[in-house]
């Protein structure tokens, strides 16, 4: 799996940055089987680095769980991507995307929208082909849904509208 074109499309989006990264950091204590293989940006050292303006992390390079750092920087406008290769740590990346597109947000004239964007190789959410085919959504998306809307329920937050997301763009 690879997610492509990950990034922040607003500066503005800086400001609500320790929200999120508390919410991820509080999603890795909830659910500890999402970060129990999580090791820092080489794989073999140290414990995932998650602060108000960067989250870096990989898979455990001795148990042959790591493939591309997750390296997502607040002030970095470019396009960023980190490729899984269906290791275990793919939850962790899924759920961190989830959060990132769900909380940074920006107020846009009477609205509020996402200042994120991502794209993945694998579908977010299963839809329906041409030939009326249900193609199903990436296992792992359905996992990060379901543990990101069980967060939001204990923590009296509102459950994303997945299905109004844009990603893919």
């Amino acid at each position: 799996m690879g997610y492509t074109c990950f990034r922040v499309t607003d500066e503005r989006a800086r400001d609500v940055m320790p929200k999120a990264t508390e919410i991820i950091k509080d999603i890795f204590k909830t659910f500890p089987e999402v970060s129990k293989s999580l090791k820092g940006s080489d794989g073999y050292n140290g414990e995932p680095f998650i602060d108000e303006e960067f989250i870096i992390f990989n898979g455990d390079a001795e148990k042959g769980e790591d493939y591309e750092t997750f390296y997502f920087d607040v002030y970095d406008m470019d396009s960023n991507f980190c490729k899984t290769a269906n290791r275990p740590y793919e939850l962790a990346v899924c759920l961190c995307l989830l959060v990132l597109k769900d909380t940074l947000k920006i107020k846009h004239g009477l609205s509020w929208r996402s200042a994120f964007k991502f794209a993945s190789d694998v579908y977010f959410m299963s839809h329906e082909n041409d030939n009326g085919e249900i193609i199903p959504a990436g296992k792992n998306w359905v996992k990060a849904r379901r543990l990101y809307n069980k967060y939001c329920r204990t923590h009296n937050m509102k459950i994303p509208n997945y299905s109004k997301w844009n990603i893919d763009e």
